[in-house]
């Protein structure tokens, strides 16, 4: 099943074998410049997530695949987390940290499918803060990086030692891509923004408990029945209601 929609018209689900011979086909010049691609099919056996996107008629449009070490040249697979926090300046954590091993799209989608591949990867892995990109010396200088979105969607990471000059590493942040929230006991002051998506998400609940009953839930409050609201950027965008108790009645009907 899909993962992740965006704008109706990339559609992203988990890799498929069978998706290969489409995702070869997207390799041109840049991906061969800006990534080691040898396998196709090893690249997606043995990512920790691989995602491929595809439009409404089914049509694979894009493929990222995510690994748990770094393939370069400067360091090894094994002992990656040592080697770097000789260069960098601050240390990559292996367990919060996750490389994007390849991708490959079509050039008219590059960008919102790389946009889309992130989100669906920090989603699918909650434990992880950034997505990190190494990227040979040679091909930051040429034309494929600058045009790319890896340009835009990741950020370099300032280094300490001028050991493994050959490789770059660049990282995106799940700030970048997911913007912060944090619960708080739920307000009157939010059932402006709460009730449009009570109304999106559901159409019987004021049908079967009133006009109110989202007012109702927030205003009485008590030790043994809360409402919690999520808030990103000063907006109410999630809410959670906790009862004491339950009228079990309801469940049967």
């Amino acid at each position: 099943s899909d993962i992740v929609t965006m704008a109706q018209e990339l559609f992203l689900r988990r890799a498929e074998i069978r998706d290969c011979t489409k995702i070869a086909r997207l390799i041109d010049d840049a991906t061969s410049t800006l990534f080691s691609v040898n396998n196709v099919v090893a690249i997606v056996e043995h990512a920790i997530l691989s995602v491929t996107a595809v439009d409404e008629a089914g049509s694979v449009l894009a493929n990222a695949s995510f690994s748990d070490y770094p393939t370069a040249d400067d360091v090894s697979s094994n002992s990656w987390h040592n080697e770097l926090s000789a260069v960098l300046e601050t240390p990559l954590l292996p367990h919060d940290t996750m490389f994007l091993r390849f991708f490959a799209s079509d050039g008219a989608c590059q960008a919102q499918a790389l946009e889309l591949a992130l989100k669906t990867a920090f989603i699918a892995c909650p434990y992880v803060n950034q997505v990190v990109l190494p990227i040979s010396t040679s091909a930051i200088g040429s034309k494929f990086w600058a045009a790319s979105p890896f340009s835009k969607a990741f950020s370099a990471l300032p280094k300490q030692s001028s050991v493994g000059a050959g490789t770059m590493w660049y990282e995106c942040k799940r700030s970048d891509i997911i913007a912060k929230g944090h619960v708080r006991i739920a307000a009157e002051e939010d059932y402006d923004d709460l009730m449009p998506l009570f109304e999106s998400q559901s159409t019987d609940l004021e049908q079967q408990f009133g006009d109110f009953y989202l007012a109702q839930l927030i205003e009485q409050q008590d030790e043994t029945n809360k409402a919690f609201a999520l808030e990103v950027d000063g907006r109410a965008v999630g809410f959670l209601s906790i009862a004491g108790s339950i009228d079990t009645s309801l469940l049967k009907e």
